[in-house]
């Protein structure tokens, strides 16, 4: 055994058992030395330094391993609230639409609906994107627009209306509007009065 090992031995860093000589530096879990065969000074040295190399990158490991679960937890916390929010949004909005709903299925095809409740989507939106540029979008741009104006919000899905009844409805004005344009007897006019029927539920 050289004289170094043997310094560290006496020294209490190194000892001698039938298993091998254990680095207590390193906690004792380290095998320095398979047996007991003979071990440089240099060898020494190199464990010392890979088992703290190694000790220190398990620590850093562990500690960015840490951070990214705190930041994860972090971000499951907030996506559980806002989920929670939406689901409150969404009960909220079904059960108007529901009260909605059973007031229009009561009312008479002609009463006025309820105004616009916040819904889902944008139906012009959806119509002007199937659009090509032209007078046509344009058109389609700008009322729209009034809508917003005019209800504060666009026309959506959901909104407490029956689309069925104001598609009916307009299309009885508009039956109106083109009799005193073409008169009572064009085949426009007796083409919206009978898609004004339809939509509004009711025999020919």
């Amino acid at each position: 055994m050289g004289r170094k090992l043997q310094r560290l031995i006496e020294r209490g860093i190194w000892r001698d058992n039938p298993e091998g000589i254990v680095c207590w530096e390193c906690h004792g879990v380290e095998r320095a030395l398979e047996g007991k065969q003979a071990v440089g000074s240099s060898e020494l040295g190199e464990h010392v330094k890979l088992v703290v190399t190694e000790k220190r990158d398990l620590a850093r490991t562990v500690e960015r391993l840490e951070a990214e679960r705190d930041a994860a937890l972090h971000r499951a916390t907030i996506i559980e609230s806002a989920v929670a929010d939406l689901r409150k949004a969404l009960d909220q909005m079904t059960e108007r639409a529901k009260a909605n709903r059973c007031a229009a299925e009561t009312a008479a095809p002609l009463d006025p609906q309820p105004p616009p409740l916040s819904g889902v989507g944008d139906v012009w939106a959806e119509i002007i994107a199937t659009l090509p540029p032209g007078r046509l979008r344009d058109l389609c741009i700008e009322r729209r627009q009034q809508g917003i104006d005019r209800y504060g919000v666009p026309l959506q899905r959901g909104n407490g209306r029956d689309f069925a009844v104001d598609a009916g409805q307009e299309a009885l004005d508009k039956a109106a509007y083109l009799a005193g344009e073409l008169g009572p007897h064009h085949p426009r006019v007796r083409a919206e009065l009978v898609d004004a029927l339809e939509l509004l539920g009711g025999g020919q």
